[in-house]
């Protein structure tokens, strides 16, 4: 099973420049996706202070110790990342806390250059935070979890929805994906 992997980091750092690929953030969360035997991609996320966090997509190609840098999303993504996952090499997911954005899941078809926002939620939902993202090789299903507040009561809904179409469609179930 493919499933976003979060570890934080407080590492010492030579390199002084924070948008440089080799700058490692002060108590940096990094979640990883293993897409293939050859490929991992790692999201590097800084802790958010002032209410900015920074943001690297990065791959590295097996049997290299160095990482490249996909794109700098900071200002693409402006929620807090809670999870990722890439299903292939071009298309993948970032799942998000509530921040100023409605969507809380991100989708990119082209590596991790350019995402797209996805709203999940119901039309009344006052906001909803992603919590989870899972994928499932064998079965080709998408499970994302999120918490949706709907009303002023402070009322929220856990739901999860899945795919079987790599994100293309989304459908509201009330299983969680099954455990192998």
């Amino acid at each position: 099973m493919n499933t976003d992997e979060e570890q934080t980091n407080t590492p010492s750092n030579e390199d002084t420049d924070p948008l440089s690929e080799n700058y490692l953030f002060k108590d940096e969360t990094i979640f990883e996706s293993e897409v293939s035997e050859d490929l991992v991609i790692r999201l590097v996320c800084s802790d958010p202070a002032g209410g900015q966090m920074l943001k690297r997509l990065e791959r590295r190609v097996t049997g290299s110790n160095t990482w490249e840098m996909i794109e700098d999303l900071t200002m693409v993504i402006s929620n807090y990342p809670q999870g990722m996952v890439f299903v292939t090499d071009q298309n993948g997911f970032i799942i998000t806390d509530y921040h100023r954005e409605r969507a809380f899941l991100y989708r990119t078809e082209d590596g991790g250059h350019s995402w797209t926002g996805i709203y999940l939620g119901e039309e009344n939902d006052i906001y909803s935070n992603g919590t989870s993202i899972e994928y499932d090789s064998e079965s080709c299903v998408l499970s994302v979890k999120s918490s949706a507040k709907i009303s002023e009561d402070d009322i929220y809904e856990n739901r999860t929805y899945i795919s079987e179409d790599f994100g293309a469609t989304w459908e509201l179930v009330n299983i969680p994906l099954p455990k192998k």
